[in-house]
């Protein structure tokens, strides 16, 4: 019920902030770094791969646009190789930026000024601007394609004009993932800062960067460092309302159960949001299958807390099949997990999670004979159910029966290898065996 909800996620909140520093208030430091009038150097936003640096920097920038307190761009370096793409990139952005206060007439200018170098040999009196269609005539041009408007832009630290003037900002979002060379993008970001006096703020994950020249980079031109610690629960909550479903009803299972996906964020310790989504996407299609059946949904929640257990287990390493079967890897996901319980995780499910094979048939077929109404024997129970879930009277009662079956050949051969994983694990940690095993 509602007052449960509410008291489990007062719960994760609390428990949030032991595990991690108080989250610092990211939007009034980038406020105060652009509003200083005082220049000195850029400011860098570090945190890990996946914790939310990019989502938050973007709800930041999109609420001081629309409040018109500043005019930030966000530019990503993700495969940007060059200082020339890295310039136009940051001109477009500009030019954007100025015509959301000019209205539409600078970008109109810009799209006829080719059309005006390929009419004419002469310049134009009404070109805007002129300078540029002399130049581009001047330099042999000669085509349309080969004149690109956005060399003659000069970005300036400011958009706009008299009461419209808001100050102009650049965000570099992805430093780590650049392919330019560091002394090069160096001196292209120190152009901004230092000679254009455009605050500049880098957004990164310094554990990701190896280049032995980062820290003469750092020191040269990062004024500040901030370390983010996102407030992961608001962001979930989030994600959670604005996910596109694509099976009708989703949003709502989601929301339902949202004190589930803030428990398996919170003990798997990554604090990787692009896990997190990972999670919420794949398990969709779980939900999509599962409303093509009639099988009951009473154990849904308890699928989707193991499919997000494993998930997270898979991507960071924690869950992979060895030599006897996902036995460790079991135990290792146990003892993060309060809730873990074998018993949930279904072939299909696990095949889909780790190597990525979906097979909506096997699953539904394996749906509906694992939660069939019929009660299961102790010896299927022996069997199905994985060593740290075995309760004493089926390893008792069920494993003389299982062996039995399989001396006359009546166990499927997926049944034969948790017969023989129970066989070593039961050796392993010296529990007397209640038959003889040949």
């Amino acid at each position: 019920n509602s007052k449960t909800s509410k008291m489990w996620r007062n719960y994760y909140k609390y428990i949030l902030n032991l595990i991690q520093e108080v989250p610092m208030d990211i939007k009034n430091e980038i406020i105060e770094y652009i509003q200083t009038k005082e220049l000195n150097g850029a400011l860098l936003i570090t945190g890990k791969w996946g914790c939310g640096k990019s989502y938050v920097i973007k709800e930041i920038a999109k609420e001081l646009n629309a409040n018109k307190e500043c005019a930030i761009a966000i530019i990503s370096l993700f495969g940007i190789d060059s200082i020339a793409a890295l310039n136009d990139r940051v001109k477009a952005e500009y030019l954007e930026h100025n015509s959301s206060f000019l209205g539409k007439t600078a970008i109109k200018a810009y799209k006829s000024l080719a059309k005006v170098a390929k009419a004419s040999s002469t310049v134009v009196a009404t070109a805007i601007p002129e300078s540029t269609v002399a130049s581009a005539i001047s330099s042999g041009v000669s085509s349309v394609t080969s004149l690109n408007p956005l060399n003659y832009i000069a970005v300036k630290n400011t958009v706009g004009i008299k009461d419209n003037k808001r100050q102009f900002a650049l965000i570099f979002d992805d430093f780590e993932r650049c392919n330019i060379e560091h002394k090069d993008l160096l001196g292209a970001i120190n152009d901004y800062v230092e000679n254009r006096e455009i605050k500049t703020i880098l957004v990164a994950d310094e554990e990701k960067i190896n280049n032995k020249n980062y820290s003469e980079f750092k020191e040269k031109l990062i004024s500040r460092t901030l370390r983010l610690q996102p407030d992961f629960i608001s962001i979930i909550e989030s994600i959670i309302i604005n996910y596109n479903e694509t099976q009708a009803g989703y949003i709502n299972f989601l929301k339902k159960n949202t004190d589930i996906i803030c428990q398996i964020f919170i003990e798997s310790k990554s604090e990787n949001l692009r896990s997190l989504k990972s999670y919420l996407i794949d398990f969709e299609r779980v939900y999509a299958a599962w409303n093509k059946t009639s099988v009951s949904q009473n154990d849904i929640k308890s699928i989707f807390y193991m499919f997000g257990a494993l998930t997270f287990g898979v991507k960071s390493g924690k869950y992979k099949e060895g030599k006897y079967g996902y036995l460790f890897s079991d135990k290792e996901l146990r003892e993060l997990h309060s809730n873990w319980d074998s018993r949930h995780v279904l072939t299909s499910i696990q095949d889909w999670i780790v190597d990525g094979i979906w097979e909506e048939i096997d699953f539904i077929e394996e749906l509906r004979s694992k939660y069939r109404d019929d009660e299961l024997t102790d010896d299927q129970k022996f069997l199905e159910y994985t060593f740290w879930d075995l309760e004493q009277k089926y390893i008792v009662n069920g494993m003389p029966i299982a062996i039995q079956k399989a001396i006359d050949g009546e166990l499927t051969r997926d049944e034969l290898i948790d017969l023989l994983q129970k066989i070593f694990a039961l050796k392993k940690y010296s529990i007397p065996f209640p038959c003889e095993v040949n």
